[in-house]
């Protein structure tokens, strides 16, 4: 029997070219960035666009990291630092250290800095505890580039790997989110049950006259406080420890730079002697013992 060859042909296609994925913290938990209250793309690109406008480019369009580095150093030479810019002077830094030494063991040898710009608190704080990894997160690309230890990422999303596992989480921009409550709480998901959160707040940050489409949320030093009590009773009530949710959490301690403030007055320095209050946030379940 003749057998006959059967030639089978493939034509090939054209495939459609691959989907370009969201950024990674879209994909992962949606349901954190819904719970923003806000046009999520709206949002991104005014903070974008605030930060990422000051950095130095090359003419061919990369980042001129040495231009970058000399502005940087400019913007927080003096003799007294720079107190307005942020609340990331020298002075600032150390005063929040010498906090943290005394009351905050650093057994987790790990710590988080929310919102850092191009990173100068993330540097401070390696500088001022060596062996622990301070890691700061950044929403503008660009700026977050200017750090070594600085990633781009949406701080209110919490990556497993950083849940209950900080010393400390820093932050001075929680003016810079539309949900301060959803932040606060996502922040001390990620502070260790022996951790602290602790909370810069200025007298430029205080009422809803200082907010802008970037700088979002704006109240006093008490409305702060009622914030985060707020927020610590409504993350008990959404999900009970029980069920895995958080301990209770409230403001317990704070301190501010009025004796610095007071030298710079005396000096003749007043426009950049910016008073300034830090709030230390803690987890307390001896106080709700029994609802735990």
């Amino acid at each position: 029997m003749q057998q006959r060859s059967i030639v089978v042909l493939i034509v090939a296609t054209a495939l459609p070219a691959p989907v370009r994925p969201e950024p990674f913290w879209q994909r992962w938990q949606d349901s954190v960035i819904e719970r923003l209250g806000v046009n999520y793309s709206s949002y991104v690109a005014a903070q974008v666009h605030k930060f990422d406008r000051k950095v130095v480019m090359n003419p061919e369009g990369s980042l001129d990291t040495d231009a970058q580095s000399k502005k940087t150093t400019s913007e927080h030479a003096g003799k007294f630092g720079n107190l307005l810019r942020g609340g990331v002077s020298k002075e600032s830094m150390k005063q929040i250290a010498d906090y943290i030494r005394a009351h905050v063991p650093l057994s987790k040898k790990f710590a988080l800095c929310h919102g850092v710009n191009h990173g100068f608190e993330v540097q401070a704080f390696r500088d001022e505890f060596p062996g622990v990894e301070v890691l700061g997160t950044e929403l503008a690309p660009m700026t977050a580039k200017m750090s070594q230890w600085t990633i781009n990422w949406d701080f209110h999303v919490v990556k497993p790997e950083w849940r209950h596992n900080a010393d400390f989480v820093y932050s001075n921009a929680l003016d810079h989110s539309p949900n301060p409550k959803l932040a606060v709480t996502q922040w001390m998901r990620e502070v260790a049950s022996h951790g602290v959160l602790i909370l810069e707040w200025s007298e430029h940050f205080s009422g809803s006259g200082r907010t802008s489409v970037t700088d979002v949320f704006g109240t006093t030093f008490a409305g702060l406080i009622k914030m985060v009590t707020t927020a610590a009773a409504e993350a008990v009530a959404n999900a009970p420890r029980a069920t895995g949710g958080l301990p209770p959490f409230a403001v317990v301690d704070r301190f501010n730079n009025s004796e610095t403030v007071n030298v710079l007055h005396a000096k003749g320095v007043a426009k950049r002697a910016a008073y300034r209050e830090w709030f230390v946030v803690r987890n307390t379940p001896r106080s709700t013992s029994s609802g735990a």
